[in-house]
């Protein structure tokens, strides 16, 4: 994944159930249970031989958040940008703006004398 920036959703802008919070942080007011707090952003996936690019599943893991819709009326099959509008705790959905800008992707590294998958963020 490489390019990945914050994306303006419509559905933020036209929704009586939403509230903004901050930093392109909203709350879906309908929401009564789990974390009502959303963010869309976008990305680019790249595809190499190995098919280690797509690292999605990590960066959940990683920041604690979760896929809430995957915009398909924004995605096109055609292109390499995708976007998705993901949901967790205000300060979660904050702390994974880390990886704006830069690329992420998996790689098998040995640690402990194990082979073991690692999320690269450079």
């Amino acid at each position: 994944m490489k390019n990945i920036s914050l994306y303006h959703s419509e559905k933020f802008a036209t929704s009586d159930h939403i509230k903004w919070i901050e930093h392109n942080i909203y709350q879906e007011l309908s929401e009564e249970h789990g974390s009502p707090y959303r963010t869309t952003i976008s990305y680019d996936l790249e595809f190499d031989e190995t098919s280690n690019q797509y690292p999605l599943e990590d960066i959940l893991n990683k920041y604690d958040l979760f896929v809430n819709d995957f915009l398909v009326d924004e995605n096109d099959s055609n292109s390499k940008t995708y976007y998705v509008e993901l949901g967790g705790e205000v300060e979660d959905l904050l702390n994974m703006t880390e990886i704006f800008g830069k690329k992420v992707f998996n790689r098998e590294l040995m640690i402990d004398g194990q082979l073991q998958i690692a999320l690269i963020i450079e």
